[in-house]
């Protein structure tokens, strides 16, 4: 397996005015489709995030080494960022819409090395449209900055290997490995594929790619010791903080894939799957006849198929699940590349409907993304509890629900469910919990003072079977069972 012959340097520029007019009107509606709702309510994660931030620096430091699975790039850049513009909704996912616009254009780079022109734009569309990426992009996590160093880490490695003596291009992905391992600690898993590629491609230059990759990723090793060491030595989970994720079903997989383009309200998923297998079973036959795996293809491959596949083994059989869907955008980036080979083989008329189909497909599920419907109307919520509560506490019984009530009541007003004394649990309060969340209250303990006030049910008919639901309880006091 040998890289291709060496390309230029110059960047990928659309060759027409057509082509540029569609690059462009293309990111202009990724950034708007992130943009759109972007002062909806903060949910818990993104509480966090903004709350860590928008501390003092040392402190922000200190915290982002308590949030063990996270390195620190993304709490640094945000903490920046807030000196600036604010804390407000709009102006902190500023921040993650901006990375993502660099995003789709790191990303169309890419894709000009694959395929051509056309199905660049094409696939450049399913990104910029895509409601796992649109749902990431506008998000104030780290997520935003994964996709676009994952991005620019696969780019910055394909240059390199044009020419593997060019220091230049050596050091610029050796930078990369550095910006996405502080971004993600997964980045590690790309980053190791590029260099057994490398060591396949270019033997005699094996060591020398070894050793940048290595060097940028050391850069984190101070950071992870401090962050991880303590527990380690004491011989406990350093990673507690993603108890949450479970051992994930023999679906698990393939949904990842299938979330790159969504879900439309009114179409089974199953046609996605069929079309997506049919482009892998041409794919495969093209690449029977070719009789090997050209080398940038093998990339591709490699970290948008085999990678997310490790991580679901190793989530299944290992000691800790890792599988998320939002930790693998690096992956998704490559495998839209990788669906973007598989309809080259077709001939062009079919690769031009498969390309449209996929394109409305897409779009159709993008509403999925956005706000309104993937998150709970915490403003509205927190206003009804300071309407019902008199003198009554409030009682969550996980922080999914205290954060954003807190944070949009700006007090402390929220006690949790385990914190409550005897009295206090025998007294009236109101409790306010997710569905999936609420069993507290069927409980012998609750279930005969509860009546529930009120709930709220978000998302648009046909995508609200996927979101959550928030219910509010009134818990009565409890009788004295001594008194007549």
């Amino acid at each position: 397996m040998r890289w291709p012959a060496a390309r230029g340097s110059e960047l990928a520029i659309p060759s027409t005015r057509i082509e540029q007019f569609v690059l462009v009107v293309l990111i202009g509606l990724g950034l708007a489709a992130r943009f759109y709702h972007a002062s909806y309510d903060f949910d818990g994660d993104e509480i966090f995030s903004v709350e860590l931030a928008s501390r003092r620096f040392t402190e922000v430091i200190t915290r982002s080494l308590a949030d063990r699975p996270h390195p620190p790039l993304h709490n640094i850049l945000l903490h920046f960022w807030i000196q600036v513009f604010g804390a407000s909704e709009m102006a902190v996912r500023s921040m993650g819409v901006l990375c993502s616009g660099l995003f789709l254009l790191v990303a169309h780079q890419l894709l000009r090395r694959f395929v051509a022109s056309w199905m660049a734009l094409g696939l450049l569309g399913i990104l910029a449209l895509s409601p796992l990426f649109v749902y990431y992009g506008q998000q104030v996590r780290p997520y935003t900055l994964v996709a676009l160093f994952a991005a620019a880490n696969l780019l910055a490695f394909c240059k390199a290997m044009d020419e593997p003596t060019n220091w230049r291009r050596l050091g610029a992905w050796a930078l990369t490995c550095a910006l996405l391992v502080y971004t993600q600690y997964l980045g590690v898993l790309q980053i190791g594929l590029e260099v057994g590629l490398a060591i396949v491609c270019w033997r005699g230059q094996a060591l020398r790619l070894a050793m940048l990759a290595l060097a940028g990723c050391l850069t984190l090793a101070p950071w992870f010791v401090v962050a991880m060491g303590p527990a380690v030595a004491a011989g406990r989970d350093p990673l507690t903080h993603i108890g949450w994720i479970s051992k994930p079903p023999a679906l698990a997989l393939s949904w990842m894939f299938m979330s790159i383009f969504g879900s439309p309200p009114d179409l089974q998923t199953r046609w996605l799957l069929l079309l997506l297998c049919a482009l892998g079973g041409a794919y495969l036959i093209s690449l029977a006849r070719r009789r090997c795996i050209p080398a940038e293809h093998a990339l591709l491959l490699l970290v948008g198929i085999a990678l997310p596949v490790a991580v679901f083994l190793l989530s299944v059989w290992g000691p800790k699940p890792i599988f998320a869907s939002r930790q693998l955008l690096g992956p998704a980036l490559a495998f839209v590349a990788v669906v973007g080979l598989a309809i080259a083989t077709l001939p062009t008329a079919f690769g031009v409907a498969m390309m449209a189909a996929l394109l409305v497909w897409t779009a159709a599920s993008l509403p999925e993304a956005f706000p309104e419907n993937t998150k709970p109307p915490w403003r509205t919520i927190t206003a009804r509890l300071a309407e019902s509560r008199g003198s009554m506490p409030v009682v969550a019984s996980e922080g999914w629900a205290r954060d954003p009530v807190d944070h949009y009541a700006r007090a402390g007003l929220v006690t949790m469910l385990d914190d409550l004394t005897g009295k206090q649990r025998s007294g009236a309060f109101l409790f306010v919990c997710r569905v999936a969340k609420c069993a507290s209250m069927e409980t012998p303990e609750f279930a005969p003072r509860q009546r529930i006030l009120t709930d709220w049910v978000w998302g648009r008919e046909g995508i609200r079977a996927k979101s959550d639901k928030v219910v509010l309880y009134e818990v009565m006091p409890q009788l004295d069972r001594g008194t007549n």
